[in-house]
């Protein structure tokens, strides 16, 4: 088992005022971001639970658990 980690996407901020958030994906097929998990921070530390809510120009807009209101997505970009 290793502890390697890869980065298959970034939050880059919020979307609206109920907590969504953008998300980038660095995935060859971008839709393939949803198929990793679990999904953490760099260090491991949290974990991630995201539902698709919708498609931008050049990302996604997801769903947080957790995460409601438009403060607290920001502090995740």
């Amino acid at each position: 088992m290793t502890d390697k980690k890869i980065c298959v996407g970034v939050f880059l901020g919020p979307h609206g005022v109920r907590g969504l958030l953008k998300l980038g994906s660095f995935t060859d097929d971008p839709d393939s971001v949803f198929d990793y998990a679990p999904l953490t921070d760099e260090k491991g530390t949290r974990t991630f639970v995201l539902s698709p809510k919708g498609v931008g120009k050049d990302h996604y807009i997801v769903a947080l658990e957790g995460c409601t209101t438009r403060e607290q997505s920001e502090m995740m970009k």
